[in-house]
């Protein structure tokens, strides 16, 4: 079939159509034809190609970090206790500033790193290749550290407590109360106080041992998602995400929905679950934080750090020691 083409034209004058003149050529057109591909932009398409073939970027909850294609909890890379601060940097390196009494806590080993704890005059952290590494003060032996392969360390006052790859706790150094004298059960999660360990079992139940005295040891049935050994008093997020804390009644725990806790030597601190940070009691300066969203919190004796989602440090309280003096530039993991 043929077709006769008419042409606009567009002229100085006139507007219209012009007919084509009577022995002009026809122009057939072929039905069976292909289209022509269209022009390739080998950049953008290239660039298309990638994002679709991407994955997913999570944005998870404060207090969680994307692995493996969804939100886990976050380990601890800010830890606090005395008038001294350590954190794993962004690249694993650690990092340590404050007071350190001549324990040389401020000397941070080589290597990299997931996660750090504080205790009274030592530290440990664990390595990326799942390895322990501890110093400082090792006057009961709390700053050997075990061989083996963990997924987290806890240091408490001269004791520290680690947990298996298989759930099981292992736990050196000073035992006087117990406190190194681990439960044969399997745990999720340890925290170890200054005389006394508390872990998190595989039922969401409660399991502490060592010291006593203020109650701050007893085993606390139900479910649970985190727990926080420190002095005479023990604290946890219970299922909902509030905090429930036995021992000593030294404070009221912070109300609302918690992702993460930490206790100082005389105040408590959290994350909510929508990234602000409530401490009580509230008439302590540590206990009073900036506001805005975080992903960490660590408190000490009288001083508290907090991580933000962009891995900046922010530090409140005293800073008689040097405990608020944030190296220059640093972003935690």
């Amino acid at each position: 079939m043929a077709l006769a083409i008419m042409t606009l034209g567009v002229a100085c004058g006139f507007d219209g159509y012009r007919r084509l003149p009577e022995d002009a050529p026809e122009v057939v057109l072929d039905e069976d034809a292909q289209e022509p591909e269209p022009r390739r932009d080998a950049g953008r398409d290239a660039a298309r190609d990638a994002a679709d073939g991407a994955p997913e970027v999570l944005d998870c909850e404060p207090g969680f970090v994307a692995a493996d294609s969804e939100c886990v909890k976050q380990p601890r890379t800010i830890a606090a206790n005395l008038q001294i601060t350590c954190a794993v940097l962004a690249d694993g390196k650690l990092v340590c500033w404050g007071e350190a009494w001549d324990t040389g806590l401020l000397s941070v080993p080589n290597g990299t790193f997931r996660q750090v704890t504080v205790g009274n005059g030592h530290a440990c952290a664990v390595r990326t290749n799942d390895e322990i590494v501890c110093w400082g003060a090792n006057n009961h032996g709390q700053a050997e550290a075990a061989p083996g392969k963990f997924q987290e360390i806890s240091a408490g006052g001269a004791h520290t407590c680690a947990l298996g790859l298989d759930g099981s706790v292992r736990c050196w150094g000073d035992d006087d109360y117990g406190q190194a004298s681990p439960p044969p059960k399997r745990f999720r999660q340890i925290s170890a106080g200054v005389l006394n360990t508390c872990g998190l079992v595989d039922d969401g139940s409660i399991d502490c041992w060592g010291k006593n005295a203020s109650g701050q040891s007893e085993d606390q049935s139900g479910k649970f998602l985190e727990v926080e050994a420190r002095g005479l008093t023990s604290c946890a997020i219970e299922s909902d995400g509030k905090v429930a804390c036995w021992g000593h009644d030294r404070f009221v725990p912070p109300s609302g929905a918690f992702v993460s806790l930490s206790q100082g030597e005389f105040h408590i601190c959290g994350v909510r679950r929508d990234g602000k940070v409530a401490c009580a009691p509230s008439e302590e300066e540590q206990a009073v934080p900036p506001p805005g969203i975080f992903q960490q919190v660590a408190g000490g004796v009288s001083h508290t750090c907090g991580v933000r989602r962009n891995g900046s440090v922010e530090c409140w309280g005293s800073n008689e020691y040097g405990q608020l003096l944030i190296p220059a530039g640093i972003r935690v993991k």
